[in-house]
């Protein structure tokens, strides 16, 4: 997904136990038109995060290991750094560029591996993290890119090494879906005076980037695709969900401090389109100054049938220059006989996706040590995971509490931990049926509009192999799902410090042991 490094320890003999049993057509496809022969691979980052100059980061030998595995297919990052420089006419490409493509191209040749061409460092900028705007707003950067793509294509037009072409990586835009689409279009529409064979590849819209600077990464009913006219064209995607998981400890990301939790795992509640609709305002408060941790206990509420979860949620309106520390939340459930049991405990920080809203901007919230710390608040404000929500039951009353310490905390503040309470239209347990519910709504797209459809990133991040997290467990759910479903893919990526499968000596050798003796 994105400057997000990906890649997944460990995937070879799964690969293998997965992969290896397919048939000659899918072993060695002439042609890719993205429905009749199952394209699966790795990713090749080829550095384009941090490298201006192309440079050989692979070599022959990991196409050949790659092929070992069972493998067909490399999605191969580019960087319009490798082909010009900035400050040059468009026409004025670099050579070294395209000799680094070509030797590429030579090595995936001999092992019949075939090469998807994506643009992951277009002109304008790096797209996945909102920092590439000037793609969209800078006609040059536009231009360029169109003349770097249709030299492309003049150049492996009849390279049938070559199965796509995926025309920019993630895109994060400046205006809505029409301003991609009319990008997408021109791209395709220069590379048909070329290449009238190859298969165009067009990512849904990642995100986008408002007025203020703020990044929207919300989807529309069709997934944020758009659509072109062309002959010869399908849909890609990238599938890292859930994200609080699969990039749990990544440095890059809002989850650098943050333990994703387990796959899978009943007790990890999913939602889908969560409406609030109250929450426990006459929980207890601290008290103002200075105080030593102390557990708060909440009151009980019946929440009726118009909800159907909740979570606990840390409030701290108005602590100005205190300092409020919160720890060891449990929620509770009573019955009407009065009987009470522990819902769930939540030793902080908990993992997910922590969400801090404020009325009025001012203060902070985040990990303090094995605390979650808020402070500088200048109005209503709270925090809370994505990972802290849990189903109601009827029948049942329920309470929220904690510890709290404050320091400096004025008297006005209202600090407090409460139970929040929503509707959600949908919700699941992270498992397997959770994986191909999403993946279900991408082909069904596909589907529907008689497009082919392709998987270009899916990964988990290193730590998920540790500490019984199951990170073997997501890449064999995701890999037998894709098999399933006659779905092409690349696994992202190759070699990545955070992701990387290649130099995962000591996985590979746990997972021969544990597959080489079993039948495909």
């Amino acid at each position: 997904m994105s400057n997000f490094r990906f890649a997944a320890a460990g995937i070879f003999l799964i690969f293998i136990l997965s992969c290896s049993s397919s048939n000659g057509q899918d072993d060695q496809p002439k042609f890719w038109d993205g429905k009749n022969a199952l394209l699966r691979g790795m990713s090749l980052g080829n550095g384009v995060w941090y490298l201006a100059e192309s440079e050989d980061l692979q070599t022959e030998s990991d196409y050949a290991e790659m092929k070992s595995l069972g493998l067909n297919a490399v999605r191969f990052y580019l960087s319009y750094k490798f082909f010009e420089n900035d400050n040059e006419e468009i026409t004025q490409y670099k050579q070294e560029g395209w000799d680094f493509l070509e030797r590429n191209l030579e090595w995936a040749r001999g092992k019949n591996i075939k090469l998807i061409l994506n643009m992951h460092f277009p002109q304008g900028g790096f797209q996945s993290n909102g920092d590439g705007g000037e793609l969209w707003t800078n006609v040059e950067n536009q231009n360029r890119l169109t003349a770097l793509w249709y030299e492309i294509a003049k150049r492996y037009a009849s390279d049938t090494t070559v199965a796509a072409y995926d025309l920019v990586n993630e895109p994060v835009i400046v205006g809505d879906k029409s301003v991609w689409q009319k990008l997408a279009q021109r791209l395709a529409d220069t590379i048909r005076t070329v290449d009238v064979e190859r298969l165009i590849l067009v990512e849904r819209v990642n995100g986008f980037i408002k007025e203020n600077g703020e990044l929207d990464y919300s989807s529309d009913a069709e997934k944020n695709f758009v659509f072109i006219n062309d002959k010869k064209w399908g849909l890609t995607f990238h599938f890292y969900e859930p994200i609080e998981y699969t990039h749990q400890y990544a440095s890059w990301t809002g989850f650098a401090n943050t333990d994703g939790g387990k796959y899978p795992d009943s007790t990890s509640l999913q939602i889908y389109n969560a409406q609030w609709k109250g929450a426990t305002f006459n929980n207890p408060t601290i008290q103002s100054g200075d105080s030593d941790w102390k557990y708060y206990e909440g009151k009980w509420v019946n929440v009726g049938d118009s909800v159907n979860v909740g979570r606990p949620t840390l409030m701290c309106q108005n602590a100005g220059v205190g300092k409020v520390w919160f720890d060891s939340l449990v929620v509770e459930k009573k019955n009407e006989a009065g009987e009470i049991s522990v819902v769930a405990t939540y030793d902080l920080p908990m993992t997910g996706d922590w969400y801090f809203w404020e009325d009025k901007a001012g203060g902070s919230a985040g990990a303090d040590g094995e605390q979650i710390l808020i402070t500088g608040t200048i109005s209503d404000a709270n925090y809370a995971s994505s990972n802290m929500y849990f189903p109601f039951e009827k029948g049942y009353s329920y309470r929220a509490g904690g510890k709290m310490k404050g320091e400096g905390v004025p008297s006005g503040a209202a600090c407090r931990i409460r139970l929040d309470f929503s509707f959600a239209e949908k919700t699941q347990v992270r498992d397997r049926k959770f994986l191909e519910d999403i993946i279900d709504e991408y082909q069904k797209i596909a589907t529907e509009k008689n497009l082919p459809i392709f998987m270009g990133e899916f990964g988990v991040i290193k730590f998920t192999f540790e500490n019984d997290r199951g990170g073997l467990n997501w890449v064999a759910d995701m890999l037998s799902i894709l098999k399933e479903r006659g779905i092409s893919f690349t696994y992202h990526a190759w070699y990545d410090d955070s992701f990387g499968v290649r130099d995962n000596a000591a996985l590979k050798e746990e997972f021969g042991k544990k597959f080489r003796s079993r039948s495909p």
